[in-house]
């Protein structure tokens, strides 16, 4: 029998089948099995784990513990397990011996992921998914304006949208997050989309909930037909009406690219319930007859586009909520500081229409109107979240929500609110016969003599006394009349005249005029002005600009007026605010954009065309500020054109002479006639 050695036996791989020999206490030999020593080892002494452990237990067996929750552990050796870790505790010794092993458990966080990243997205608070099922999805960018580069521009007949980064959309559908990638090929390069007029690209949630968390979605390019605007389904990334202007594009792109471009933030409403289950109310007229008051019942939420998923409930989580305006606190707002974290009260303020307020950028106008009592005439997040759920989406009337000046920086907040509370609901042809609207002071109203000093054709047609042609609206009487050629003129007598030879047709006037009115209300502070926010006009001054819509109204509502179109705005005016000192004069560049912006609201015609000219140089109140501010003004609005008078003669230390008035009149038909 030969004798072979443990060293030399050969080595194959351990099963859990294979046999192990034992001896017992009395030097038995037996067999078992690897896998019976496996259970063996596991459950029985230090090594064995013997489950969960919370501070109030009371563990007395050898073996190893895992801590079921953060603190400290008074009978486990007052051990403390830490948060943010796996702490594993291991008692041996017959419950003598204690030690713990911590595992620290750490997460990237990162608040500008890019493609590919495995570390988790920064977040200050957990969304409730279940009050997020219908949410529209909103543009999660972190970005800066310079690396998204984002553009839009005009492209033969078409607007294009351009990047060349990646831009997020993120939604809520009751389910986890997930971020979508736009893109029109792939998510490297350029992206792009066009549209052309009357077009809209749009991309649809059920395909973003169909990619789950990343991945590419292109835009559809349609025409604007109901059947895709109406489509709950349907998420408008860019719409348009037949303007090439950019500024006339609305929708989730469009939106985030006026944003960027003018570094400033949106904030939405984030709704989880239609508008029926608000319990909405809405009285117009109530409780007095210029108030509007909103009440409901539901949940409102609001949240904001500052690369945070910050939001709150409006006013209050439970009962009914409430909020008035009336002509003295006729804005509700708050503070875009106050959203912080997930939930929670929205602390809402009331003020009248204010400087101060609006151009405080921490300021988020909520709703506000103007002196209307009508829901239609507000705006604001909530004004405009009302308006498209309760009123038909009224995405049929986008054509008329333009934001026509949101190109501009610095006071766009401003003259939009303007444009917005002097709106109206208007139709355009181009068939109807031309209407002009004119105003401003003296260089308007007229001071040139016509006995003396009479246009270069007033001679020459038998010294006429009226402009059979021109019809003019007699703010007094209330009716149409021909226009009375004044004994002291001015220069849109002289584009009454060209106009109606040129068109061999009646042109309809409407003209509001006053000498020596500034548009600050802070040069007579118990005079006339025409500062287009009325309520700084105080209660013993007229508000010539309050009158001058009055006038327009009453003429539009008129039968005669069915045929016409107001077609331009002829301005003369500066030399009062001039006068009034630095306060109206640096003021005049905003005010003037802000009475523009509101004529035209009241028009209902963003683009209406404006022509204004300077002030002569000769004049005594010639003022440096104020001819920089209109022309700034006709350099930034292509629908503002400026006659330069700055060499125009003058009959006295004010006043355009004959010569220089029929020059203005001349320059400004020039620019109309073809309207």
């Amino acid at each position: 029998m030969s004798t072979i050695k443990i060293n030399e036996l050969a080595t194959t791989d351990i099963s859990l089948t294979d046999f192990i020999a034992k001896a017992d206490a009395n030097g038995l030999m037996t067999k078992n099995t690897i896998s019976n020593l496996s259970t063996f080892i596991s459950t029985i002494g230090s090594v064995a784990f013997k489950g969960s452990v919370l501070i109030a237990d009371n563990p007395t067996a050898d073996g190893w513990y895992l801590a079921g929750e953060a603190g400290t552990f008074p009978n486990i050796g007052n051990l403390v397990a830490l948060a943010g870790s796996v702490t594993i505790f291991v008692i041996s010794g017959s419950d003598t011996i204690y030690s713990k092993i911590d595992i620290p458990i750490v997460v990237n966080f990162d608040s500008t992921p890019t493609d590919g990243s495995t570390n988790a997205v920064t977040s200050e608070g957990i969304f409730d998914k279940s009050r997020f099922d219908s949410v529209q999805p909103f543009i999660i960018d972190a970005a800066s304006t310079s690396s998204c580069n984002i553009s839009m521009s005009v492209d033969g007949s078409n607007i294009k949208f351009e990047w060349d980064s990646v831009i997020l959309l993120q939604n809520y559908f009751g389910q986890s997050d997930f971020v979508i990638y736009l893109s029109s090929s792939s998510q490297s390069g350029l992206k792009s989309f066009s549209i052309g007029a009357r077009e809209a690209a749009y991309i649809k949630k059920s395909d973003m909930v169909a990619l789950g968390n990343g991945g590419v979605i292109q835009p559809t390019i349609t025409t604007r037909q109901d059947n895709v605007l109406n489509d709950a389904d349907v998420i408008i990334l860019a719409i348009r009406n037949d303007s090439q202007k950019p500024y006339f594009v609305n929708g989730l792109i469009a939106d985030f690219a006026k944003n960027r471009l003018s570094t400033q933030e949106r904030f939405q409403i984030v709704d989880n319930t239609s508008i029926d289950d608000l319990g909405l109310t809405i009285q117009e007229g109530s409780p007095s007859a210029d108030d509007i008051t909103i009440s409901w019942t539901g949940e409102i939420l609001v949240g904001g586009l500052d690369n945070t998923s910050n939001f709150k409930w409006i006013v209050s989580e439970t009962g009914t909520k409430t909020i008035t305006l009336t002509k003295e606190l006729s804005v509700c707002y708050f503070k875009k500081n106050e959203i912080s974290g997930t939930g929670g009260n929205l602390t809402v303020y009331f003020s009248q229409w204010r400087d101060s307020l609006l151009q405080d950028v921490n300021n988020i106008v909520l709703i506000g109107k103007n002196k209307s009592p009508f829901l239609k005439d507000c705006n604001g997040i909530l004004g405009e979240f009302l308006n498209n759920n309760n009123f038909d989406k009224e995405i049929n009337n986008i054509d008329t929500r333009v934001t026509a000046l949101e190109s501009l920086s610095s006071t766009n907040v401003k003259t939009l609110a303007a444009y917005d509370r002097g709106l109206a609901q208007k139709e355009y042809t181009t068939t109807k016969k031309f209407g002009i609207i004119a105003a401003g002071q003296s260089n308007i109203d007229g001071r040139v003599s016509r006995s003396t000093d009479p246009p270069s054709w007033y001679l020459s047609e038998g010294s006429p006394s009226q402009i059979t042609n021109a019809k003019h609206w007699n703010n007094t009487a209330k009716s149409w009349s021909s226009w009375n050629i004044p004994s002291q003129w001015a220069f849109d007598t002289e584009v009454y005249h060209a106009l109606t030879n040129y068109l061999s047709d009646d042109i309809y006037i409407v003209k509001h005029s006053l000498g020596s009115t500034a548009i600050s209300e802070t040069v007579d502070s118990t005079g006339s002005c025409w500062q287009p926010f009325f309520e700084l006009t105080s209660a013993t001054a007229t508000n010539l600009t309050e009158e001058f819509e009055q006038y327009i109204t009453e003429a539009m509502a008129s039968s005669e007026f069915s045929n016409v179109e107001i077609k331009a705005f002829l301005w003369h005016q500066g030399e009062r605010d001039a006068f009034g000192g630095t306060v109206s004069q640096n003021a005049y560049y905003e005010n003037f954009k802000n009475l523009i912006a509101y004529v035209r609201g009241v028009v209902g015609n963003p683009l209406l065309p404006i022509v204004f000219g300077t002030i002569s140089e000769s004049s005594s109140r010639y003022n440096t500020t104020i001819n920089t501010a209109q022309n700034q003004i006709a350099s930034e609005d292509p629908f503002a054109f400026v006659v330069d008078m700055s060499q125009a003669t003058l009959f006295d230390t004010l006043h355009f002479n004959g010569t220089s008035s029929e020059s203005l009149g001349q320059s400004a038909f020039n620019i109309i006639k073809d309207f």
